[in-house]
């Protein structure tokens, strides 16, 4: 049977809703999701997995004969985008982009990603994902902030030309 590219389009954006409903506001990086014949992904096709993941939207992760998968960067955008979450994320990647430019107006150039959570009101899961996904690059358009991470702590470094519009 033959399916039509739609069709396969639609399941791959239903794959990524549930996907995306089952990760929450937890980081995407740290969340395993294992799809199976049984609810919610008994619906998608065995195909789209593979489709999800030759877009780089999805990453495999070995789990013996277990099929684990992680939501990418560009995963993860694209599920905000197909879950119509993207509008209220921008609102909250503000605030953080507020955060980290009054930061670095303060002459503060390097701040852990815990303390611009705090100071934007965002969850850390959130400010990781920001970053992991390159959301002011990919978004806004803009110049965003370099990171490094070691298990849970990122520390950040705002470079001086952040937030100016890419060229």
């Amino acid at each position: 049977m033959t399916i039509s590219k739609t069709d396969r389009l639609k399941d791959a954006d239903l794959a990524l809703q549930l996907m995306m409903q089952e990760l929450g506001e937890r980081a995407f990086r740290s969340q395993f999701m294992s799809p199976t014949n049984e609810p919610p992904y008994e619906r998608i096709l065995s195909t789209t997995w593979k489709c999800l993941e030759d877009r780089l939207l999805i990453e495999p992760f070995p789990a013996g004969r277990k099929r684990r998968y992680a939501l990418t960067g560009s995963g993860w955008l694209k599920g905000l985008e197909v879950t119509d979450a993207l509008d209220a994320t921008k609102e909250k990647a503000g605030r953080v982009m507020a955060d980290l430019k009054k930061r670095m107006e303060g002459g503060q150039h390097r701040v852990q990603a815990n303390e611009v959570a705090e100071g934007a009101g965002v969850t850390i899961d959130f400010v990781h994902n920001m970053l992991d996904s390159d959301f002011i690059r990919a978004v806004f358009k803009r110049v965003g902030v370099k990171f490094r991470h070691a298990t849970q702590a990122y520390a950040i470094e705002i470079p001086i030309n952040f937030h100016h519009e890419l060229s």
